[in-house]
């Protein structure tokens, strides 16, 4: 269930408009246990997407609503993103005699107080 939600992840955030990243590039073998291959993907926000994005007119109430065309920003906008691109996403494929594992990393959860989630403690 874990490899298949990060499968899905993996492809939504190949199509998002606000990340990029290298894709499949191959590991170097000598880290590798011998027999093993292996590629990684790395994604990462496209701030420069997204300010251009919020730059246009009709997009200027999500503008308001990230306030800076910055990381911040984006995950005031987009919960998808909050959830899934965490300060960043690496998915490594390693490969042993025609089989495949993969395995993501994921960065720390971006801290935004935009919910009870992101609190370190409870107010009172």
């Amino acid at each position: 269930v874990g490899q298949d939600r990060d499968a899905a992840i993996v492809k939504v955030l190949l199509d998002h408009p606000f990340v990029s990243g290298s894709r499949d590039n191959e590991i170097d073998s000598s880290f590798l246990p011998p027999g093993v291959t292996g590629v990684v993907s790395h994604f990462k926000l496209n701030i420069n997407a997204f300010r251009k994005w919020t730059s246009r007119p009709e997009n200027g109430r999500y503008k308001a609503k990230a306030r800076t065309p910055s990381d911040d920003g984006i995950y005031a906008v987009s919960s998808l993103l909050r959830e899934l691109l965490p300060r960043g996403f690496s998915y490594f494929t390693f490969t042993k005699d025609g089989e495949h594992q993969h395995v993501a990393f994921r960065g720390f959860r971006k801290f935004t107080g935009a919910t009870s989630v992101d609190e370190d403690e409870e107010s009172g």
